[in-house]
């Protein structure tokens, strides 16, 4: 995981800003077909990580590929990626 500028997620009434990173998930649809990248993302989420993932954030009607660069590319989009990758 990369380190970087996180984004502003909240701020408490002391001032005291407090960063998420931001982490999109690269996988293979058929390793998510009992629901484990869910699975992974849910509990990444739950340690406070802000998950990306595809059927979450990428809209219907426009191009794939250019939506996936730009979560993957912007470094406002996301700090890091992970890649899951089956064992086969």
């Amino acid at each position: 995981m990369t380190s970087g500028v996180g984004k502003i997620v909240a701020v408490d009434y002391g001032a005291t800003i407090r960063r998420m990173a931001t982490a999109w998930i690269t996988y293979a649809w058929k390793d998510n077909e009992h629901g484990d990248i869910d699975f992974i993302a849910q509990e990444l989420m739950r340690e406070g990580l802000a998950i990306k993932l595809d059927r979450w954030n990428l809209h219907a009607g426009r191009r794939l590929w250019e939506q996936i660069e730009i979560f993957i590319t912007d470094p406002k989009q996301c700090d890091a990626w992970i890649i899951v990758r089956d064992a086969e």
